[in-house]
């Protein structure tokens, strides 16, 4: 499932009417609603080659190469904004003298992040400074901003295969007469476009990378119209260039939580009576690590969708511009949502109770603010002395005005530095050195603020020790009038130095990137530096600074409890604070509902539409305001579980999630009087995972809640289709053999290659037995598998389920031994049991031996048999419940690893610890993943391991519900086709050159295409979307792709694949022999 979701901006000084969101064909742009002149955009390629519009979600953390192309169209127009001016804005390369803000996008992004996330210019042919003039052909005047950036994407796509420049991020600045004024950014993907001068605002930008980042707007009711919380940058035009983002952001971004300096809390209560108290930290004490995570938290996570924050304003959020120094409790469902204010306390309004029926649970939430304190300013004795010098002087104003001990901070007092700022000068600096070294712990800078206050944004501080080398260096961040630099602890220092901001300067927190990236500090000139006063003092005598804090407590209410600020009693045990929610930087699991829409009905019934516009019957439940999502489109989908009131379940199949945002289009077999009773005026529609009765109970709870919140959880459905449904309940029942004896006669099983053209498959025969009892109750385990064979006795025939890929059942043969099937057909001529299975023959054979009765597995915590020379233990059943797996950032001092939640088993502390030798195992439709296990089964409800996968892949194979098998190859492949997959004939030698990207040749789809020496030519397979192919290349390397053309004209072997060009190049690269994985030579490359 794929959905677009574009947020546009207005850059009117008033907030627009309506805004925000495009879906598939719509764009809404500078306050009015209009289409998208060239539907949906298809972006298929997630090369950092190529620009696209495809799910490219920003990753919170790291260094980000950001490309601006700078677009002059065919009639000469250009954007408003210049060269220089764009790359100022974006990374401040010119000291932010030709911007119009304090901050740059990177510098602004830097201090927000903490260092975490930095934004640089990329490199490459063209560019300077980050920007690329672009040259269009045609005049785009009139043009739909969508289109216009669609166009120019494509044309850069096109050049790029022999330019090379690389990026992660861009921005498309287009030319004057481009429909709209506004930026549109695609959320969860890698660009912006902008439009009429919008790029030139500094909130703008911080606005559309926001979308980016994964990230739906925030304002004062869930509409998308509205976007007015001027507390953080995902409102809309507030105008300010110092301030960061409310609590929902701040916990999704992972950047306010680390390994000893935990930032977030989680409080979701269970039942009434449950209380937390917690003091808040705004981000600045944070970021300026004034913190204590045994005392302190940034955000408090109150429910599922609820999350608090102390919005302190100072700092690096001095520029908030609403409930500044307040708590602010934000509303936002799942991490992609829009964002809401709900409340703000503050001294005059201190306590706000979160009614049950807003929040989905069973019980009220109450937050209450305690007290806000605001720590004083603590300084040692002032250091007096010194030697001021500065790199220029304009106007007779010396340096040693800054240490002259005037604190007048105008230019007519007489008492302000000033460079002269010209071409002589164009890197200025400030310093002052002492006559010998200097314990300094705390440097007071006094700005001027008569005018100009601007030039010390984002200026640096450096102390250098009596050998000249720099002990400490910190970005001042915003311009303020005073700026007061704790240094945490004190310093050896013989200079104090300032200048104006470096072009990649990484602060304290940032000297990881510098070091990945190899970046150094580069100065800019073209900047005056004034100063009015430095002052340093020594060590206060003062370990640790206190930060500024509200205190405030929580707590689930019945009406029954009297919790307080007062309370003493030891509050809910079972909360602890929560390890980083998204240290993982994918999108987290496949879910049929998309992120961002919440089926949440309004008051109305839900209708039938009969053949409404010739479409066949279908029902129509309006919702209350959501994002816009018109997939999945058309009729006859895959059908989705959903629950409503109660825990009810219906199975249906979507039509459109949410038509205009408004309305839940579906079919399904149940009749409208079911549908209203489940479906009601005001319930929640929420994703359900249905499953018949599980192989082992399921845990009691999931690891982590479900993105959209129930009331009741229930594991099988509450009512049956009706009778006259074609469609197969949500759930299959327990009976899956039939009534035939699946009792082995004296042959072998056999394993059938393609047999009349059919699927490898494997063949079982049976004896007569004549005497059908009814099978015993069984409980069966869910697998994936591939396709086989054995012969039974006769028996009664029956050639269900005819077909192949299946259910999976599990079967039990010899001394209780268990192989998971597909079964094709139960007796076919009543003498052969013909199955698919992941198993090899050999363990086929062992198992299903001659004369053995096949009966129906019911696995226990203590299975009779595993496969003795396997890695998973014998007595473990890795079957996953319906929790999500989880990203766990160095719990309790161990190295990162994931924790997939388990039904239960017998519990397996094995291997133990980290590095452990990496195994194979198979999820969900035989997928594979590497991993390297650490604890098997801990408490027998958990499966831990660390893994190179992210998140998101390790949550698509290993999904709720899949069984984890061991993917070890054998000696019979289990769907080997029983020819090699390269075509004979065909040598698939690289010649000398490098591996292109085609994109749309010819109206194909994109693909690859890797030129080869001369070979025998071969068309196969021919077209796209074939199956997947295992082929090695260099140095054992396996990559999987989908054959287009095995040897087009003999010379090039073209296919399609999902890694990108540099893993394509470093494994299919010049002069390397590329061969099929599953070689019996080389059993080892295909999984290691």
């Amino acid at each position: 499932m794929k959905v677009l979701l574009f947020a546009v901006w207005s850059l009117t000084s008033s907030i627009p009417a309506t805004s925000a969101v495009t879906i598939r064909g719509g764009s809404a742009i500078d306050g009015f609603t209009s289409k998208n002149d060239d539907g949906e955009l298809d972006y298929t390629n997630s090369s950092r080659f190529l620009m696209g519009d495809h799910r490219r979600l920003l990753a919170h953390e790291g260094v980000m190469r950001t490309l601006i192309l700078r677009v002059t169209d065919g009639a000469g127009n250009a954007p408003i904004t210049d060269a220089r001016r764009e790359s100022d804005t974006w990374f401040g390369t010119h000291g932010l003298l030709f911007a119009e803000n304090q901050n740059s996008l990177f510098s602004l992004y830097d201090q927000c992040s903490g260092g975490k996330l930095v934004f640089v210019p990329a490199t490459g042919p063209g560019v300077v400074d980050g920007v690329l003039e672009f040259p269009m052909d045609q005049d785009m005047s009139g043009q739909h901003i969508s289109t216009a950036g669609g166009t120019v994407r494509d044309k850069f796509n096109a050049l790029n295969g022999e330019l090379g420049i690389e990026f992660e991020a861009y921005s498309i600045i287009l030319p004057v007469g481009v429909s709209g004024s506004g930026g549109l950014a695609h959320q969860r993907g890698a660009h912006q476009y902008y439009a009429g001068g919008s790029d030139r605002s500094l909130q703008m930008l911080m606005h559309e990378f926001g979308h980016n980042l994964g990230w739906q707007h925030s304002g004062l009711a869930l509409t998308e119209a509205d976007n007015d919380d001027d507390h953080c940058m995902m409102s809309c035009c507030a105008g300010t260039d110092q301030m960061c983002f409310n609590a929902a952001k701040s916990w999704f971004s992972g950047w306010y939580n680390e390994e000893g300096k935990q930032g977030y809390v989680d409080a979701e209560f269970d039942t009434p009576g449950q209380w937390w108290k917690e003091t808040l930290v705004g981000i600045d004490d944070y970021l300026k690590n004034v913190y204590d995570e045994t005392q302190h938290r940034v955000v408090l996570k109150l429910s599922s969708s609820l999350y608090a924050m102390f919005n302190r304003k100072k700092g690096v959020n001095s520029g908030v511009m609403a409930y500044g120094n307040e708590v602010v409790i934000i509303q936002q469902w799942g991490e992609g949502g829009k964002s809401r204010v709900l409340a703000h306390l503050n001294e005059d309004n201190r306590v706000v109770t979160f009614q049950k029926d807003s929040l989905y649970t069973d019980f009220d939430v109450v937050l209450e603010l305690c007290e806000i304190s605001y720590a004083p300013i603590v300084t040692g004795p002032q250091i007096i002395g010194g030697t001021a010098t500065q790199s220029s002087t304009a106007a007779g104003a010396e340096a040693s005005r800054a240490i002259d001990g005037n604190l007048d901070q105008t230019w007519a007092g007489g008492s302000v530095t000033h460079t002269t700022g010209d071409d002589e000068d164009l890197d200025p600096w400030w310093k002052v050195t002492y006559n010998q070294s200097q314990e300094v712990e705390h440097v007071r800078i006094l700005n001027r603020n008569d005018c100009c206050g601007s030039r010390l944004s984002n200026a640096i501080l450096e102390l250098h020790d009596e050998g000249g080398v720099v002990v400490y260096s910190r970005s001042l961040g915003s311009a303020e009038p005073v700026k007061d630099v704790f240094l945490g602890s004190a310093y050896r220092v013989k200079e104090i130095v300032i200048k104006p901001c470096a072009k990649y300067h990484m602060n304290a927190r940032s000297h990881l990137f510098v070091a990945r990236s190899k970046l150094r500090p580069q100065l800019f000139g073209n900047k005056v530096l004034s100063l009015a006063e430095v002052q340093a003092f020594g060590p206060s005598g003062q370990n640790e600074r206190s930060p500024d804090f509200a205190r405030v407590v929580a707590y689930a209410s019945d009406g029954l409890q009297s919790i307080g600020c007062d309370t003493t009693l030891s509050p809910t045990t079972s909360i602890l604070p929560s390890a980083s929610p998204t240290l993982t930087l994918q999108p987290t699991i496949y879910r049929a509902v998309p992120r961002d829409v919440i089926l949440l009905r309004d008051d109305s019934p839900c209708v039938l539409q009969s053949n409404p516009e010739v479409h066949p019957d279908r029902i129509k439940c309006m919702l209350q305001s959501t994002v816009s999502n018109s997939e999945p489109g058309g009729y006859g989908n895959d059908e989705t579980a959903l629950r409503g009131k109660n825990g009810c379940l219906v199975v249906v199949q979507p039509v459109t999630w949410s038509w205009q945002g408004t309305a839940f289009v579906f079919q399904t077999s149940e009749s409208l009087n079911t549908i209203n009773e489940c479906f009601g005026p005001g319930v929640l529609i929420a994703e359900s995972m249905p499953t018949s009765s599980p192989s082992v109970a399921p845990s009691p709870s999931a690891a982590m809640p479900s993105q959209y919140p129930t009331k009741t959880v229930s594991v099988a459905p509450s009512e049956t289709p009706s009778a006259s449904s074609t469609r197969p309940s949500a759930a299959p029942s327990a009976e899956v053999v039939p009534n035939a004896i699946l009792l082995r006669d004296n042959s072998l099983c056999i394993f059938q290659s393609n047999p009349s053209n059919h699927p490898d498959r494997f063949k079982v025969r049976c004896l007569t037995f004549n005497i059908m009892p009814p099978p015993p109750p069984s409980i069966l385990t869910l697998a994936l598998y591939s396709i086989q064979q054995c012969l039974i006795e006769p028996t009664t025939v029956n050639s269900k389920p005819g077909g192949y890929g299946n259910k999976p059942i599990a079967l039990r043969g010899v001394e209780g031994c268990l192989v998971i099937v597909r079964p094709v057909t139960w007796a076919w001529d009543g003498t052969a049991f013909i199955f698919e299975s992941s198993k090899s023959l050999d363990s086929i054979n062992e198992c299903f031996a001659p004369g053995v009765l096949l009966s129906k597995s019911e696995p226990t915590s203590f299975p009779s048999i595993a496969p003795s020379s396997e890695v998973v233990p014998n007595d473990v059943i890795l079957l996953r419940d319906d929790g999500l797996c989880i990203f766990q950032s160095n719990p309790s001092n161990h190295p990162d690893r994931f924790k997939c939640p388990i039904q239960p088993t017998t519990p397996n502390a094995t291997p133990g610890g980290y590095g452990n030798d990496p195994t194979a195992l198979r999820g969900s439709e035989g997928c594979l993943i590497i991993v390297r296990p650490v604890t098997w089964a801990w408490d027998g409800t958990a499966f831990i391991f660390e893994s190179s996968e992210s998140l998101g892949s390790i949550n698509d194979c290993f999904a709720p519900g899949a069984l984890l098998t061991e993917g070890a190859p054998t000696s019979v492949p289990s769907i080997a086709p029983s020819a090699p997959i390269i075509p004979p004939g065909v040598t698939l030698q690289r010649d000398g050159t490098p591996c292109v990207f085609q994109v749309n040749p010819a109206n194909h789809p994109d693909r690859y295409k890797c030129t080869i020496l001369p070979t025998s030519p071969s068309a196969l397979p021919g077209g796209y979307g074939n199956d997947l192919a295992g082929l090695r290349g260099s140095g054992g390397c396996v990559l999987y792709v989908r054959p287009v053309t095995w040897a087009w004209d003999g010379t090039a072997f073209v296919f399609e694949s999902s890694d990108n060009l540099d893993a394509i190049n470093a494994c299919f690269g010049a002069d390397a022999l590329i061969a099929a994985s599953h070689d019996e030579t080389d059993q080892a490359a295909f999984f290691w």
